[in-house]
């Protein structure tokens, strides 16, 4: 049962507060976000965990849901995607997304992790930037600083 009484005196005029922190605007990046489709599911785990800190990221393995999210009216300043999947090719994929939204399917890249070709193949086109895989996240998030300086989201 004891009881505190606390008298504290009426402040006069302004009452002095603590300077506000400042941080370095150049030092706090903006998040963007970002779409990586790869068919291995530990592989999507690893990029989720690594780019999540930095970036809005939406995983898939599965190329036909991808442009079912795009299709729904998702957007992202960057798309990432394998070309060797089983249910639909990067190739593929990008071309779907030409016909359907050719402002995302400017935001692609490709990832491989490289090409075979025979001896006498035609010289393979492709239809944008490839990341050559293995790569270290800075490459990732370089692409992804490119990418969130072009046209905003809501321009498709």
């Amino acid at each position: 049962g004891s009881v505190f009484r606390i008298v504290l005196p009426r402040a006069n005029g302004a009452v002095p507060t603590a300077a506000p922190a400042t941080v370095a605007v150049s030092a706090i990046e903006p998040r963007g976000r970002l779409l990586f489709i790869d068919d291995e599911q530990d592989f999507c785990e690893v990029m989720q965990e690594a780019l999540g800190p930095h970036h809005d990221l939406v995983t898939t393995t599965d190329g036909h849901r991808a442009l079912e999210l795009l299709a729904a009216g998702q957007r992202f300043d960057l798309i990432l995607c394998d070309m060797r999947m089983p249910a639909m090719t990067g190739i593929d994929f990008h071309a779907r997304l030409e016909s359907d939204n050719p402002a995302q399917a400017a935001r692609v890249v490709l990832m491989s992790g490289g090409f075979t070709r025979r001896h006498g193949d035609p010289p393979i086109v492709l239809p944008s930037p490839l990341l050559e895989k293995p790569f270290v996240i800075e490459q990732v998030l370089s692409l992804m600083r490119d990418a969130m300086k072009r046209e905003p989201l809501g321009s498709a």
